[in-house]
């Protein structure tokens, strides 16, 4: 229970300020030290119950002070520890917190351009709150596409595309066709003008294996489809001209020095023509079904003869009919008339009467002359040549590295 209250000192001028905490402890030793009777004990007057008023008031003065900055510093915290669960709850819920009311001034009173300009612009065109997946998500989500040739020299396919997906996946399901443990299966098909046919698959990884192996399901689908095998070819260089191409015995012998089964070559040719020749040697382009092997080969190098070769991976140029000569497509698969490269006729290159070599001139750039094509000025090259127009047209098209 605190003292009863007591005048003021009556030593201290009016308005002097209160005494502080060192102060007060300095008179409190003071009156330790000489206020003490022969026994020790302390002798209480009138002035240290002052001092002991005054640290009790000075107390009180303290505490409310530390109140009032606390006060302070929560009505600052407060609205930010507010603010923090209102971001917290928006990236949990990906929603956007209520916007408090906006109060509305009266319609009739004028409004300055900062005013206007910092108006609330809820309802508004704004940025969507969420975010369109990657162009990459948006591809893969895309079905993907796989072109079976038809035998050009049937007529069109006339089948419907249901009856063409159900013979498919019902070959594919014969293979038990998988990619990571997932089937392999035809979603839709549809038959091109030019008679080949799409069929169209889930995702790129199944649109790989049905390319890889589509020559293992798409006879199945209709006697009128056709395709080989895919290929990686390997060209070895400094290969003798006296290797024999067309004897199985040489072809075993190249295989067993290399570490690789016959059955592995897709095909085998000479780089140019497969004529004889008076060169010694030649490039020997190898074609691989199997792409691991193919690499392999590649990094190695190949042994015959117990020569060793050096080899590298062998590009191919870009495709060229020779049937119609046009570019984007082989003569396998070519649906045009043919068109002789030396005499202009409808019979194929090689089966003109002239005979052949001694192609001088382009016949597509003659008729180009003649139907007056804009960029056609001369006709002194063949179209096989990368200088005729529409060769090289079509190579910038497709964006071709230049030959």
């Amino acid at each position: 229970m605190p003292p009863p209250h007591r005048p003021p000192d009556q030593s201290r001028p009016p308005g002097a300020p209160l005494a502080d905490d060192s102060d007060m402890m300095d008179s409190l030793e003071a009156l330790g030290v000489t206020s003490r009777d022969e026994n020790g004990a302390v002798l209480l007057d009138g002035r240290f119950a002052d001092l002991v008023l005054d640290l009790s008031a000075n107390n009180d003065r303290m505490m409310q002070r530390l109140e009032a900055t606390i006060n302070q510093l929560n009505a600052k915290i407060d609205p930010m520890i507010e603010r923090l669960a209102e971001v917290e709850t928006l990236l949990k819920s990906g929603s956007r917190p209520p916007t408090q009311p906006v109060h509305k001034p009266n319609a009739n009173a004028s409004k300055s351009f900062a005013a206007a300009a910092s108006a609330n612009l809820d309802g508004s065109i704004h940025a969507p709150k969420t975010r369109p997946p990657p162009a990459q998500v948006i591809a893969s989500l895309k079905p993907k596409r796989v072109i079976i040739h038809s035998n050009p020299a049937n007529p069109t396919l006339k089948v419907p595309s249901g009856a063409l997906v159900q013979k498919a996946n019902e070959a594919l399901l014969g293979l038990d066709a998988r990619v990571e443990g997932e089937l392999v299966a035809i979603r839709g098909a549809s038959v091109m003008p030019s008679g080949d046919v799409s069929f169209y698959t889930k995702n790129r990884a199944h649109q790989k294996w049905l390319m890889d192996n589509k020559h293992l399901w798409s006879k199945t689908v209709h006697p009128d489809l056709e395709s080989t095998p895919s290929t990686y070819s390997v060209m070895a260089h400094g290969v003798p001209k006296t290797f024999d191409i067309g004897k199985p015995t040489s072809l075993a012998q190249l295989a067993s020095e290399n570490n690789f089964q016959v059955t592995d070559l897709a095909r085998v040719r000479w780089m140019g023509s497969n004529e004889p020749s008076a060169k010694k040697a030649g490039s020997l382009v190898l074609s691989f079904t199997n792409k691991d092997l193919a690499r392999r080969v590649e990094q190695s190098g190949v042994f015959l003869n117990f020569d060793f070769h050096r080899t590298e991976r062998f590009k191919p140029r870009p495709p060229q009919c020779f049937k119609c000569l046009k570019m984007g497509h082989f003569g396998k698969w070519c649906r045009e008339p043919a068109r002789c490269a030396k005499c202009g006729s409808n019979h194929p290159t090689n089966e003109c009467p002239e005979g052949l070599g001694n192609v001088k001139s382009c016949v597509l750039c003659k008729d180009g002359l003649k139907n007056k094509i804009e960029g056609i000025k001369e006709i002194d090259h063949t179209p096989f040549n990368p200088a005729c127009p529409f060769k090289k047209a079509w190579l910038e098209k497709k964006r071709f590295p230049p030959q």
